[in-house]
């Protein structure tokens, strides 16, 4: 897959100067909030590469909780917006990962639309924005089984037109189908540091490829 994978999306300059200590991405980055300097809020860091379309985005990733609590949660922003460039929040779609069995490989819609498909579904929003449960991808328990606690996972994100499909370690994790008057088309990405309890999130080999769909 390498030779069809364009340039890493490190080499790209990133925004976020408000949580330069929080979180650096070169070829590896590590996102960490602590008691003393927690996330102000969800905030992201942004790939000022433009916006992308229709792609396949692969990187691995783990999360680790630094509390008592256990809570450690982050995602990647896709086909999203900019909505404040003080606190670099985001809105759209976002693939999720999380340190408990909750919501890791989930799609979800920061600010917009909130959980979208749960681990394991296959859905549709149709034209009313109505969802619409066409069938399952697999057993979630399963598949959380499959995701390494506190060490490296391979994620994959596919976005073709309207159908969004998340793999996690090799296995489909949700497939949807937004027909929605809210669907994007098109929009940015970033990398999420959650606001809450301390943890540390890291993203490596982070490889981006646009795909050219028929007609367009």
């Amino acid at each position: 897959m390498r030779s069809g994978l364009n340039r890493f999306l490190p080499t790209a300059p990133f925004i976020n100067r408000a949580v330069r200590h929080l979180c650096t991405i070169k070829r590896r980055g590590t996102g960490r909030a602590t008691r003393d300097r927690p996330a102000p809020g969800n905030t992201f860091r942004v790939w000022m590469g433009g916006p992308v379309r229709d792609f396949e985005l692969r990187l691995q990733y783990r999360v680790i909780p630094n509390s008592e609590g256990g809570f450690a949660n982050s995602g990647i922003q896709y086909r999203s917006r900019l909505m404040d460039r003080t606190h670099f929040a985001m809105a759209g779609y976002q693939a999720d990962m999380d340190a408990a069995p909750d919501y890791s490989a989930i799609l979800y819609e920061e600010r917009v639309r909130g959980v979208m498909a749960l681990r394991g579904e296959r859905v549709r929003f149709n034209r009313e924005n109505g969802k619409e449960i066409l069938g399952s991808v697999g057993d979630p328990a399963k598949i959380q089984s499959n995701i390494r606690t506190r060490d490296w996972n391979d994620y994959v994100i596919l976005a073709r037109g309207n159908r969004l499909q998340h793999f996690i370690n090799g296995q489909l994790t949700v497939d949807v189908i937004d027909e929605s008057p809210r669907a994007a088309m098109q929009g940015l990405l970033g990398f999420q540091l959650h606001a809450g309890d301390p943890m540390s999130v890291q993203f490596r080999e982070v490889r981006l490829r646009k795909l050219r769909l028929e007609g367009r």
